[in-house]
């Protein structure tokens, strides 16, 4: 599985855009795509170096970062979102670990999640979240059913290193794979490109940068360990999960990526015990839960008195939709005139 192949090395290269931003060594991919024959070479003694010795060259791992602002005129930092250039020597090393690493996905990642799995596709997501909310808008037995779309606050930036290499153990990755991806990711520096300048470059102390191929697929191993958690308390039947249908699935959470949508009883326990998982998990990960901009929606059969007393209990502000879910505005499929039959096997 370590072994890199001038073929698997070029087939990489070439499937990367040309025209991508440059990184802090201003070389772009056209370069190494043009000057093929004059890197390759070069480019496959690093590659199999740092797969063998689980480190690459300090310069390979700079970053910069440029701010996007979110808003026109913009006065917060919170009103831009960052974008990281990374070189493209460290793009090909990472890519070509991603490559190895998405044949794995089926089994390492549950259903629940849809991004960057082989053979999943966001469209999953959306049928059965269109599905689940038309369910409790139509809701008439007695309990009640609430959903909480979660926003982890700044997702990718919060993932602790500890975190991260503990699940790259958990699911069994060669041991030379977890050393290199934990070099790159705890030794990277960032210098932030502010009004065309390049200020001084420093160091974090946790997270994985969005700009990197592999960060990705990083991420949605460590938010498979809050599925863990989920389908635990589903299992001891504490978690009481959201019946679709009579004979169809029931369903606790979707992901898509960092979009996390939980689904369970309408009650003051189930709530309680949805929020301490969000914390367990927030705790070891250390990621945050930003209560002001999740959403939490309940069935029709909730009275508003007892719905916004559970809107108070956990902090979330009560919303009558969720709007638009990765993008496409929620409605059944019912209302749209297409018959969705579920699988019998359970999707927790």
């Amino acid at each position: 599985m370590l072994d890199i192949s001038m073929e698997e090395l070029r087939a990489a290269v070439f499937d990367m855009n040309p025209n991508k931003s440059l990184g802090v060594d201003g070389f772009p991919v056209l370069f190494f795509q043009k000057a093929w024959q004059l890197v390759k070479y070069n480019l496959l003694s690093l590659v199999q170096a740092a797969l063998r010795d689980g480190e690459i060259n300090p310069a390979l791992n700079r970053t910069l970062v440029v701010l996007i602002p979110k808003i026109s005129g913009p006065e917060r930092i919170s009103q831009f979102r960052s974008i990281s250039l990374c070189t493209v020597p460290l793009k090909i090393i990472t890519k070509l670990l991603v490559d190895r690493l998405r044949p794995l996905l089926d089994n390492l990642v549950s259903r629940s999640q849809s991004s960057f799995v082989p053979g999943r596709h966001t469209t999953d997501n959306i049928i059965v979240v269109q599905e689940a909310i038309h369910t409790m808008r139509t809701m008439k037995r007695k309990g009640g059913a609430i959903a909480i779309k979660v926003d982890l606050e700044k997702a990718y930036d919060r993932i602790k290193w500890s975190f991260l290499q503990q699940v790259l153990e958990e699911i069994q990755l060669p041991p030379p794979w977890v050393k290199l991806i934990m070099h790159i990711v705890s030794s990277n520096t960032f210098s932030l490109l502010w009004n065309g300048q390049q200020l001084p470059f420093f160091s974090s102390s946790r997270g994985i940068r969005q700009g990197d191929p592999l960060s990705p697929y990083l991420f949605i191993l460590c938010l498979e360990k809050l599925g863990h958690l989920i389908d635990e308390e589903v299992r001891l039947n504490r978690w009481k999960s959201l019946q679709i249908t009579q004979r169809g699935p029931s369903l606790s959470h979707v992901c898509f990526a960092d979009d996390l949508v939980l689904f369970g009883e309408a009650s003051f326990t189930q709530l309680d015990l949805m929020m301490k998982v969000l914390n367990d998990f927030c705790e070891a990960s250390g990621e945050k839960v930003s209560l002001a901009k999740s959403k939490l929606l309940v069935s029709s059969d909730i009275s508003h008195p007892i719905a916004m007393a559970l809107s108070n209990h956990c902090g979330i502000a009560l919303t009558e939709d969720f709007g638009k879910y990765l993008g496409v505005t929620v409605v059944s499929m019912e209302f749209l005139g297409i018959k969705f039959v579920f699988p019998k096997s359970e999707v927790v």
